[in-house]
C-alpha cells in the first residue's frame, strides 16, 4: 500500500514537473528574442516543444482536450513577465559596481559580474562568441 501511494505521488510529481518545464521552455524559446542569429532553428525547436507539450497534456489530462489552447493563452503574459525579468537582470549586470551587497550566489546564478576580472572575462567571452557567430 505504501509503495502504491509513493509511486503515485512520484508519478504525479514527475508529470507536474514535466508540464511546468515544458511551459517554462515554451515561454523562453521564442524567435523574437534579442541577439538570436538562427531564428529558423529557434522556430523549429519552439514548434517541437509545443508538440511535446500537447502530447504531455493529452497524456495527463485526456478529459480536457482544449487544455493546450488554455495554456497557450497564458504565454503572452508569461513572455511579458519573462522580458521584465531579463531587463531586471541586465540592469544588475550593468550596475553591479553600485551594488556592494549583492549575494554571491545570486550573482553567480544570473551571471552578474562581481569584480573587474569577471566583467573582463564576460566581455572577452562575448566578443569570442560574436566573432564565432559572425564567421559562421
Amino acid at each position: 500500500m505504501t509503495y502504491n501511494v509513493s509511486s503515485g505521488a512520484l508519478n504525479l510529481t514527475h508529470s507536474l514537473t514535466v508540464n511546468w518545464l515544458l511551459r517554462s521552455v515554451c515561454v523562453r524559446v521564442v524567435s523574437d528574442r534579442v541577439g538570436l542569429t538562427d531564428v529558423r532553428t529557434v522556430e523549429l525547436v519552439h514548434q517541437r516543444l509545443l508538440g511535446a507539450m500537447d502530447l504531455q497534456l493529452g497524456r495527463n489530462h485526456p478529459q480536457e482536450p482544449a487544455l493546450l489552447s488554455t495554456v497557450l493563452s497564458f504565454l503572452p503574459r508569461l513572455r511579458v513577465l519573462s522580458a521584465a525579468h531579463c531587463a531586471e537582470l541586465e540592469w544588475y549586470r550593468l550596475n553591479w559596481r553600485r551594488l556592494p551587497g549583492l549575494p554571491p550566489l545570486f550573482a553567480e546564478i544570473h551571471d552578474i559580474p562581481t569584480s573587474l576580472e569577471d566583467e573582463e572575462e564576460d566581455n572577452g567571452s562575448n566578443m569570442a562568441l560574436s566573432a564565432a557567430t559572425n564567421s559562421a
